[in-house]
């Protein structure tokens, strides 16, 4: 009889020195199927890290001891554990100084629970280089490879767990490119959709929002599944899932 070798839970390294907010989202990612590890400042950090080995390190950056950009930069020439960073800091330039410190993901607070884990299980599997480590189970888990449009928080998240904030005209027009899933679309069916009342094939207001929207997605290191065919219309690369 062949030996099943059972897989590992994805281990992450929650910092964070904030207690309730620590508790809460460990609670949630154990119940995900995570093994956490729990610390509050960059000293418990390093102990736990020289002594076990993680996947993932979620990362707050006003720790009591230590600025967090500079715990993800010492992980940056690691390539066995990703990091994300989960902080109350949301300029265009933090989220700049994460990416450049070795971050991941870049998360602001307060954080939807499950776009993290969805987020964590994503940068596990890329961690690992092996589709057939485990992840935990999820209601997302059958889309991990799908864009998700969620219409009720106005979010539009990418695969590697990447999201941002969608007016709500954006978040229709998103439904709308999904809708069409890999067919090309018109300008003019995308112009009467988008702003039916003038009717005018030159208009471009269109333009000019979608440039807003891609501006917005360039900000967080995003390229929107969306395909601008010139004299043609629009084209959507990828599926996304509409919840």
């Amino acid at each position: 009889m062949k030996e099943i070798v059972a897989q590992r839970k994805p281990k992450l390294l929650l910092v964070e020195d904030d207690r309730d907010l620590r508790l809460g989202l460990a609670d949630y990612l154990r119940l995900r199927e995570f093994d956490v590890t729990e610390a509050s400042s960059g000293a418990e950090f390093r102990g736990l890290l020289a002594e076990n080995s993680f996947d993932v390190a979620i990362l707050d950056v006003n720790l009591p001891d230590v600025n967090g950009f500079d715990l993800a930069a010492s992980l940056a020439e690691r390539k066995d554990i990703g990091v994300i960073m989960l902080t109350a800091l949301c300029t265009r330039e933090d989220k700049l100084r994460g990416y450049s410190s070795g971050a991941d993901l870049y998360f602001t607070k307060p954080v939807d629970s499950e776009e993290l884990a969805s987020a964590a299980s994503n940068l596990v599997k890329r961690v690992r280089h092996d589709g057939s480590a485990a992840l935990p189970p999820s209601r997302s888990s059958s889309r991990a490879s799908n864009w998700l449009l969620d219409r009720k928080r106005q979010r539009l998240v990418a695969p590697d767990g990447t999201g941002i904030q969608l007016s709500g005209k954006e978040t229709v027009l998103m439904e709308f490119f999904a809708q069409h899933d890999s067919r090309t679309i018109s300008r003019m069916d995308v112009l009467q959709f988008y702003d039916p009342a003038p009717g005018d094939p030159f208009s471009r207001r269109f333009d000019v929002a979608f440039g807003r929207l891609r501006a917005k997605a360039k900000e967080v290191d995003m390229d929107l599944p969306v395909q601008i065919i010139r004299g043609s219309g629009v084209r959507l690369l990828d599926k996304i899932d509409v919840l």
